[in-house]
């Protein structure tokens, strides 16, 4: 039999997970987009745009120079790196909305360290704009949301080390001790 706290749990874990699935999905494309137009921009003879997009407060003035082949590979890089982080975070997405802690770790490792030489270095330098921070948001409540989730669907299941019969109805237990105490 359903108690209402066990329906409600359910859905406050299916509400968790795909609000997490769904805020990973934005970020993903958007950064697969991102990724997409840097390397564009740059494979294109566009430098100085490619540069300007990615730190749109810096003058432009001060960006507008011939770059060297070296660093236009950099650039290259950067947006190959935001396209192929971004495609891995909207795939692992789909199989969080089927509620996959292992999906949501990739997600939130791949994509968090990534945002997070964002906000570092672009943030906090002063050089973003809209929808740069507002990404940063996207990706922390994702974060949030899915450690939520995965946190307590892994102690549901009884796979912290330590024995959790409670978290199983199903479950005997006797009066001897286990090896955890």
């Amino acid at each position: 039999m359903v108690t209402s706290d066990t329906a409600r749990a359910t859905g406050l874990m299916t509400w968790l997970w795909r609000t997490s699935a769904v805020l990973f999905t934005v970020w993903g494309i958007v950064h697969v987009l991102a990724g997409v137009m840097t390397m564009s921009q740059l494979l294109s003879g566009r430098a100085v745009d490619a540069v300007h997009a990615i730190t749109p407060r810096s003058d432009r003035s001060l960006v507008d120079i011939d770059y060297p082949d070296a660093v236009i590979a950099i650039l290259c890089q950067h947006g190959f790196n935001l396209a192929w982080v971004g495609v891995v975070v909207t795939v692992a997405a789909v199989f969080m909305w089927r509620r996959s802690g292992s999906a949501f770790w990739l997600a939130a490792i791949t994509g968090g360290l990534l945002d997070l030489g964002y906000f570092i270095f672009i943030d906090l330098g002063g050089f973003a704009e809209p929808p740069g921070p507002q990404m940063t948001y996207i990706c922390a409540a994702a974060i949030i949301t899915g450690g939520i989730a995965a946190t307590r669907q892994t102690r549901a299941r009884g796979r912290t080390g330590v024995a959790r019969p409670e978290a199983d109805a199903s479950h005997e237990t006797d009066s001897t001790p286990t090896e955890h105490g």
